[in-house]
């Protein structure tokens, strides 16, 4: 009689132990929260200092000063992209860090190629490199249109490279 009474003692403590041990974490790893920082497009004002042809001579003459609005343009949105003379368009994501834009797509062959370009002081181009994984790389020049719903450029200084943010139709002009 002793023996099975020992053994469902033994049992229910088992049991507990178990129960106990399974409402506590082994492993309490530290998970932060990852926050890539965005800054707005921001409009950026240039002087230049212009001297006439005729007072260059006369270093006592004043320089005009002349202002130059650049365009406020916001390139981080989803777009459908144009790459060579193909008629596919590729869906990417833009990302906006400053004056950084990147951005990556997954092509038909299973390869994906990313984009990685520093926008230039007009804030309507934009100039980088691109690398695919299939181990080619290059450069790409996007120039946005005044619409800022469409860019057209060139990827390699000879392929067409092109994108639309609101549209899946591939622009009449794509290589500029």
């Amino acid at each position: 009689m002793r023996k099975p009474l020992n053994l469902a003692v033994i049992s229910i403590c088992c049991l507990a132990i178990i129960s106990v041990a399974c409402s506590f974490p082994f492993f309490q790893g530290s998970e932060e929260e990852i926050v890539i920082p965005t800054l707005a497009p921001q409009v950026i004002t240039v002087l230049v200092t212009a001297v006439p042809e005729d007072t260059a001579a006369d270093s006592a003459a004043t320089p005009a000063s002349t202002a130059i609005v650049v365009m406020d343009v916001d390139w981080d949105d989803q777009w459908t992209i144009w790459m060579g003379d193909s008629s596919k368009g590729y869906t990417i994501d833009f990302l906006v860090q400053g004056d950084n834009v990147s951005g990556s797509t997954v092509l038909t062959n299973h390869n994906s190629i990313s984009f990685i370009g520093t926008i230039q002081e007009d804030g309507g181009t934009v100039i980088g490199t691109w690398e695919n994984t299939d181990g080619t790389d290059g450069e790409f020049t996007m120039y946005m249109d005044e619409s800022e719903d469409l860019f057209t450029g060139r990827l390699s200084s000879s392929s067409a490279f092109c994108g639309s943010r609101d549209s899946s139709i591939k622009p009449s002009t794509c290589f500029k």
